[in-house]
């Protein structure tokens, strides 16, 4: 019997694709994003998932792998200024994750199914409320979103 061991390659740069208008040409630029004074930045990951908001000011990033184990972090980027922050929530995060989907409909972050390393998730939806970015807290702040703002989809909401 034979058992191969497989290295995931993990990181931590970024990149920006820049695209012609008429998507004839294209070209990458390395991007230096760095977190707040005294913060850590983000740790070098693969198989996460990343979502721009609409206006392209913010993009939010969860989970992924770090070559040992599956993570559940959530991470906000300011485009605009070149600047990365952990964000913090009383709520429980999803389960750590990788190979899952994200995306952002009418400011809310869903956050769908992947694998916990040893297992794929099953289905599960989680949704966030992101309609104000910058009004987030970073990761160890005192305040931060309120139970309400994260939910499993599958749940049904409450009638007034």
């Amino acid at each position: 019997m034979l058992f191969r061991s497989v290295d995931v390659r993990v990181m931590a740069d970024a990149y920006k694709l820049e695209m012609s208008a008429d998507c004839g040409s294209a070209s990458w630029t390395a991007l230096k994003i760095e977190a707040p004074g005294g913060q850590k930045g983000i740790q070098a990951r693969a198989q996460h998932a990343a979502v721009v908001t609409a206006n392209n000011r913010y993009l939010f990033l969860f989970g992924g792998y770090d070559g040992a184990k599956c993570l559940n972090d959530l991470w906000q980027f300011d485009l605009s200024a070149m600047s990365m922050r952990p964000i913090a929530l009383d709520t429980p995060l999803p389960e750590a994750r990788s190979r899952h989907t994200i995306h952002i409909v009418a400011d809310l972050l869903h956050i769908f199914a992947g694998y916990d390393g040893g297992k794929p998730s099953a289905g599960d939806v989680f949704v966030l409320d992101v309609s104000d970015p910058a009004g987030m807290e970073s990761g160890g702040g005192d305040a931060k979103k309120d139970d309400k703002d994260k939910k499993k989809a599958d749940e049904p909401e409450e009638e007034d």
